[in-house]
């Protein structure tokens, strides 16, 4: 829901301006006219800052006699830090005028949060076994993105060199730390497929 910038025009004489000098909103708002004499023509301008994240259709509004006018400003959704800014009023074609200082906070309703759908799926324990379902398809799913083919492969080219030293060298404390190597990342491999 957008909050409300209450402006009002002609209280005390005509052309006069009276609004707020500062207003903070989440997202986009609503400036609210209201005309307490005389029609009048009201021209609304936004700063250079707020008019980075923020846009207004149209800056000149005619607003008749004992009339309330909504004029809505959309703020970049987009927006993940606070803007400050200022939206200048004039009535009387720029005779009498006011500027508001604006700040514009992210809307926490927009900022939404990506979640991954693996997610969704529940552990490979809580998972009920599907007739024709083998293990390549759980190793499929908890790796994901990276691909089966890829991780093998890696795998595969680090024990052949591993293996490929310690044949070369011929030194019984090689083929303890390939070992050692081996099953560090057989447990952590083993950690990920749960």
């Amino acid at each position: 829901m957008s909050q409300t910038l209450p402006v009002e025009v002609n209280g005390e004489r005509l052309h006069a301006v009276d609004a707020p000098s500062e207003f903070t909103t989440a997202g986009s708002f609503v400036v609210d006219l209201v005309n307490r004499g005389e029609s009048v023509h009201v021209h609304l301008r936004l700063g250079d800052s707020l008019s980075r994240v923020a846009r207004l259709d149209a800056g000149n509004h005619y607003v008749e006699r004992g009339a309330k006018l909504p004029i809505h400003i959309a703020v970049d959704e987009s927006l993940d830090r606070s803007v400050t800014g200022t939206l200048e009023i004039s009535t009387g074609y720029g005779a009498e005028k006011t500027t508001v200082g604006v700040t514009v906070e992210p809307d926490p309703e927009d900022s939404g949060v990506d979640v991954d759908e693996r997610l969704s799926r529940p552990p490979a324990a809580e998972q009920t076994s599907k007739p024709g379902t083998g293990t390549l398809d759980d190793v499929r799913d908890s790796v994901g993105d990276v691909g089966v083919v890829p991780l093998v492969g890696v795998g595969v080219v680090a024990l052949t060199v591993a293996l490929g030293v310690g044949v070369v060298l011929n030194n019984p404390v090689v083929f303890v730390a390939v070992g050692v190597v081996l099953g560090v990342a057989l447990s952590f491999a083993a950690s990920q497929l749960r």
